[in-house]
């Protein structure tokens, strides 16, 4: 079996910890509940995930993705134009995103 390196951020090797834990019944997950602080329908779905995929179930699938909010760069440069042109003296931090 391969071995998979997985990157995973301080929140969820917590929530693996925990998920863990409630599966080899050391913890409820009622305890679980309080100690994540999400509802216990979520814990009830992160063992799910952690049954089916192990730890990469664990990981979130939205890492490395664009927001669905995010303002395209055409209408961050149309509104920087504006902020320019009609308030003069204004400085908004206008960051440069890719």
């Amino acid at each position: 079996m391969s071995e998979k390196l997985l990157t995973m951020s301080q929140k969820e090797l917590d929530r693996l910890s925990l998920i863990k834990q409630v599966e080899a019944k050391i913890l409820s997950q009622v305890p679980a509940v309080v100690l994540l602080g999400i509802s216990l329908r979520q814990v009830q779905n992160l063992q799910t995930q952690y049954k089916r995929y192990g730890a990469a179930g664990l990981i979130s699938k939205h890492r490395g993705k664009q927001s669905n909010n995010r303002i395209s760069n055409d209408n961050r440069q149309i509104i920087a134009g504006t902020i320019r042109e009609k308030y003069v003296g204004f400085s908004p931090i206008i960051r440069n995103k890719r």
